[in-house]
């Protein structure tokens, strides 16, 4: 009996080890927005006020990467909004990026906004757009 029970904890002993051992590393299988869409909007609800008329990226001839958009503000109030510009290169990573820069689109009009690129390594862009966020305590 004394013998039954030492093999019963070596045994659970021996999964618990195997159990708790090194893991795999998981991987995402999908790709992010970021990385298969032109524009992204951070907030729901910005794919029912906005809609985005034109988007494109031209190379100047200095090889810098600008992003010219056209955007419609589909409700009847003014959208204050902030948007980032992320560009990214051949290896689709990004080489620069813009802070969060405030814009407002203004009601049933249609803004055009333009951003270049500060490194000539830039093949590629993502926008990104969300509401403007009250910021409490500053």
């Amino acid at each position: 009996m004394r013998k039954g029970k030492f093999v019963l904890i070596g045994l659970l002993l021996s999964i618990a080890a195997v159990g708790c051992g090194p893991q795999q590393a998981r991987y995402m299988t999908e790709n992010s927005l970021e990385t298969d869409e032109k524009v992204v909007f951070l907030d729901n609800r910005l794919g029912n006020d906005l809609r985005i008329e034109n988007i494109r990226g031209v190379k100047l001839e200095t090889g810098r990467l600008v992003v010219k958009m056209t955007v419609m503000n589909l409700k009847d109030k003014p959208i204050e909004c902030r948007v980032k510009y992320k560009f990214k290169g051949a290896d689709g990573f990004v080489k620069d990026e813009t802070n969060w820069m405030p814009t407002v689109f203004d009601r049933r009009e249609v803004t055009h906004l333009e951003q270049k690129s500060l490194s000539n390594k830039a093949e590629d862009f993502t926008v990104i757009i969300r509401y403007e966020k009250e910021l409490k305590g500053f």
